[in-house]
């Protein structure tokens, strides 16, 4: 299933998606006692993630929180997405520590840390029937470039066949990545894309319209089950 979700404003979209994430939790929880969600950094979801840890009733105790991508920098860098994750959602004290799997930074080297990362997924989810993990939700973002998690036009990474995580080095960027390879992606159960502002309209229309295009990384991304993009009425105008 492909769906674009039009909310006039990006409150709309939090309670949207915030009731998509109660029934995809509930029903993984009821299938596999356990409900298994990646999430994004950059400015868009941040008040996706306040609102969620202001819900009472989520099954936190059966919930395993992952990142899709890092900056190579200390959690402690106002431009870790683990600060932004710790800040607006994991800092009221709902989700347990060890229900949350940060990509710990390791080194000089954002290579060293993709493959830590990768190891701690393999230690949680095992090989599994394809030799890949497989969440029940990845929030992402679509870039005004195209690009999604850490995978960039041109960039090498969009050619990882065989990793599970791995480094990439953004044109002009102040740090190198640390994020999931494509096919990590793909076997994702539900995929969530957020775009919001006038700003990201028309690559929204190339995601949603173009079919699959290499010049736009998130227009690859075909989940299992579904993809849904959640925009606001200036994302969802195409200029």
């Amino acid at each position: 299933m492909r769906e674009l979700r039009v909310l006039e404003e990006a409150i709309d979209i939090w309670r949207v998606l915030g009731e998509r994430w109660r029934s995809l939790a509930a029903a993984a929880i009821e299938a596999r006692g356990v409900f298994t969600a990646a999430l994004s950094g950059g400015r868009t979801p941040v008040g996706f993630y306040c609102y969620l840890s202001r819900q009472g009733g989520l099954p936190w105790k059966e919930t395993e929180l992952f990142q899709v991508d890092e900056r190579h920098v200390p959690h402690e860098s106002e431009d870790s997405n683990y600060a932004m994750i710790h800040s607006s959602l994991l800092s009221g004290g709902k989700v347990r520590p060890g229900g949350v799997h940060p990509v710990e930074i390791t080194g000089s080297e954002a290579a060293a840390s993709a493959r830590r990362y990768e190891d701690s997924l393999k230690s949680f989810f095992g090989k599994g029937e394809t030799g890949w993990p497989v969440f029940d939700l990845i929030l992402l973002g679509i870039g005004g470039d195209g690009h999604t998690a850490s995978l960039f036009p041109g960039g090498t990474e969009l050619d990882e066949c065989r990793r599970w995580v791995t480094a990439s080095r953004p044109a002009a960027a102040r740090h190198d990545r640390i994020t999931l390879t494509l096919p990590v992606l793909n076997e994702c159960r539900n995929v969530a894309f957020l775009a919001t502002g006038r700003d990201k309209a028309e690559m929204v229309r190339r995601v949603w319209e173009g079919g699959e295009d290499p010049r736009f990384p998130a227009s690859l991304v075909r989940p299992r089950e579904s993809l849904v993009i959640y925009v606001d009425k200036g994302a969802g105008t195409c200029p």
